[in-house]
């Protein structure tokens, strides 16, 4: 099994990335906003339709290879939750739920992951590259899509429901790890990447990344809310 791969901060790999992912999201939105309804729907159904497709070959990569393994490949990571909650949006008719747990995983989630990313179990193939970034772009635009240009209310404690949601999974997976030997979500130790939001060893760096969450939910909320009614002062 190959090694974890990251990419450190400020490097010339790590500017190239995060410019072209800044460029793919500004981008989409930009599509999205001046598209009508239907194709709006049809571009969220593309993007998750993708999503679901990456980890099909992923998936199929790793037993190909003969890697997979319980420790490892379960998509029990936050980003790996948040896209399959992403992946399905489009067989989902009562989104708002989702969403609302959606919207904090994947965008946070997802720009961690950019900012600080780690590729496990990376060998050098660039079509695992790639996809490592169209997946956690996907999990940061779709939910944005659905909040500016489909408009789906996220209720006043939507970001405190989805840090009570958090803590559940959290609950959960811990002891799972510890049965499998495994690390989803980071919750047995941090992770490899030189990350400011990871102080002290376990389990110290969870009680702080309790802090951190919450500080990130609440301000991405406030923070999206107040933009949108500035943009739209009618609405």
């Amino acid at each position: 099994m190959a090694e974890s791969y990251t990419i450190d901060l400020f490097t010339q790999e790590w500017v190239v990335n995060n410019l072209f992912s800044a460029a793919v999201v500004f981008s989409t939105l930009t599509l999205a906003k001046r598209a009508q309804a239907t194709r709006v729907d049809q571009l969220l159904s593309f993007m998750s339709g993708v999503l679901f497709v990456s980890f099909i070959y992923e998936n199929v990569f790793y037993i190909v290879n003969d890697n997979w393994t319980l420790q490892n490949n379960l998509p029990l990571h936050l980003c790996g939750i948040s896209s399959l909650i992403c992946m399905f949006f489009p067989l989902i008719k009562n989104k708002k739920p989702w969403l609302e747990f959606v919207f904090y995983s994947g965008i946070i989630g997802g720009f961690q992951s950019l900012f600080t990313p780690q590729m496990n179990h990376y060998d050098g193939n660039p079509i695992m590259y790639l996809l490592y970034y169209i997946d956690h772009l996907s999990i940061i635009i779709i939910p944005l899509i659905m909040y500016f240009h489909l408009k789906i209310e996220l209720g006043l404690f939507s970001w405190l429901k989805a840090l009570l949601w958090l803590n559940i999974l959290a609950g959960l997976i811990m002891p799972l790890n510890f049965y499998l030997d495994a690390n989803y979500m980071y919750l047995n130790r941090p992770p490899d990447v030189d990350n400011p939001f990871i102080i002290g060893q376990w389990p110290y760096y969870i009680l702080n990344l309790e802090v951190v969450a919450l500080l990130l939910f609440s301000g991405l909320f406030f923070g999206l809310r107040a933009l949108f009614r500035t943009l739209n002062p009618k609405g």
